[in-house]
């Protein structure tokens, strides 16, 4: 493997790095109290789930068959080794669990219009760690005009702006939003930020490894590429994506 195609392959695997600074720096307990470990783990490979979401309905899930509460979320981190996590909230308005006490640190999501004064109390507070821009699912190209101020306090604060990218699960999205090359703009524009292409910009996953590839303060974020019980997917599918 050449040396620029080695560097494709191992800058995505920076991002681990990226997310264990920011939950280090985002985890300390609050007025004084005592911080709450978490739950402890039955793996000795301890994970960083770097795009989870903890908005508990307490609703049915029919792909795993369970509802959707604190305390089965913890209950898969403990069955799944995982010790930390990055929480991707849907709206600045939208309220979510505080978490820090168990090593969960959460991105702000960022409207169409963003409320930046709301934005700076959160990551001023340590509330947020990072800032999530939904593309698609909002009608807008991450260079938008709008998103400005997002990227000025993203450098400001030091944290990592995630995009979503690639197909949605709606669809009333647009996809020309979404689709990862819009990034290699914003990371020209703003070199001082941390840029992170969630989805690997699925299916444009060529794209998405480009602007990696091409921009040092961008990376990229795998998840979600297979949705649901893995162990009734077929067993090449699986092998594909995970390579």
């Amino acid at each position: 493997m050449s040396c620029d195609a080695l560097r494709i392959f191992v800058k995505p695997m920076l991002l681990l790095v990226l997310f264990v600074a920011t939950s280090s720096a985002q985890t300390k307990p609050k007025n004084g109290s005592k911080k709450e470990k978490p739950p402890a783990s039955t793996n000795r490979l301890m994970i960083i789930d770097a795009h989870t979401h903890t908005e508990f309905s307490g609703k049915l899930d029919k792909s795993r068959g369970v509802a959707i509460t604190q305390t089965q979320y913890f209950e898969e981190w403990r069955r799944a080794g995982v010790v930390a996590a990055i929480s991707h909230t849907h709206s600045e308005g939208q309220p979510s669990p505080d978490l820090r006490d168990y090593n969960v640190v959460s991105c702000i999501g960022v409207a169409a219009q963003p409320n930046v004064s709301q934005m700076e109390d959160g990551l001023r507070s340590g509330r947020y760690g990072c800032i999530k821009i939904y593309l698609g699912y909002v009608h807008q190209y991450a260079y938008d005009k709008k998103y400005e101020p997002a990227y000025e306090l993203a450098e400001k604060y030091d944290v990592p702006v995630v995009f979503h990218t690639g197909d949605t699960n709606s669809r009333r999205a647009k996809l020309k939003f979404a689709d990862p090359l819009t990034i290699d703009e914003v990371a020209v524009d703003h070199p001082k930020v941390r840029f992170v292409i969630a989805h690997c910009g699925n299916p444009w996953i060529e794209s998405a490894a480009e602007v990696a590839y091409k921009n040092p303060n961008v990376f990229l974020d795998g998840s979600a590429l297979l949705i649901g019980d893995l162990d009734r997917m077929p067993r090449a599918k699986v092998d594909a994506y995970v390579v």
